[in-house]
């Protein structure tokens, strides 16, 4: 297959994805990974595609393929550790949360996401103090305000969660699962019509 070809081929795949068209940029990702086989970033786009198409499976063995690359970075560990998480595979996923920040110690969305790691685990307070030895990197984070928020309601501190709830608001005032969280946390600290309100708003 010649250059052109394979640059129509390309860019052709790059308007499916973008058209989030998974299941025909999967095809053509194969071909020109045929082709050109220690290609990272064809590797990842697959990876990425088949986890978008549910095939967790096949998404991981284009990650896995493309980890044995030099290319390798801390976007590839962050992939894999949201993957792991899609699988509900939390301890893992925390591993390779770890290698890219090992990686990247900038990695924001990777200790973001180590936070979540750690709250479905059920480990609150490692999950909180995470957070927030890290806060200045994302303090405008709705998922870190969330976590942080939901961590804190757990630990049963519900009048602390409220300034990262206002945070959260402002960023997505009818998130269903911050209207839950809300609602929650209202009616502990005995506001009533607040936490009927969220209610409402939380399920619809």
């Amino acid at each position: 297959m010649n250059k052109k070809d394979l640059n129509t081929i390309s860019q052709k795949a790059n308007s499916l994805i973008r058209e989030e068209n998974f299941e025909e940029a999967i095809e053509l990702l194969n071909i020109l990974i045929i082709e050109d086989p220690n290609n990272y970033f064809l590797k990842m786009n697959l990876g990425a595609c088949y986890k978008k198409t549910g095939n967790y499976k096949k998404a991981l063995d284009a990650y896995n393929s493309a980890k044995e690359l030099p290319e390798k970075d801390s976007d590839l560990y962050y992939n894999i550790g949201n993957l792991y998480f899609s699988m509900e595979d939390y301890k893992e996923s925390i591993n390779f949360y770890n290698m890219a920040i090992k990686d990247n110690p900038n990695h924001s969305k990777s200790y973001i996401n180590k936070a979540s790691s750690l709250f479905m685990l059920k480990k609150y307070l490692e999950s909180y103090k995470l957070l927030i030895n890290f806060y200045g990197k994302f303090s405008e984070d709705f998922t870190a305000n969330f976590t942080i928020a939901g961590n804190l309601a757990y630990l049963g501190k519900m009048k602390d969660t409220l300034p990262y709830i206002d945070k959260c608001l402002s960023k997505d005032p009818n998130n269903v699962d911050l209207r839950r969280l809300m609602a929650i946390v209202y009616a502990h600290m005995g506001w009533m019509n607040e936490s009927q309100e969220s209610y409402i708003i939380g399920n619809g």
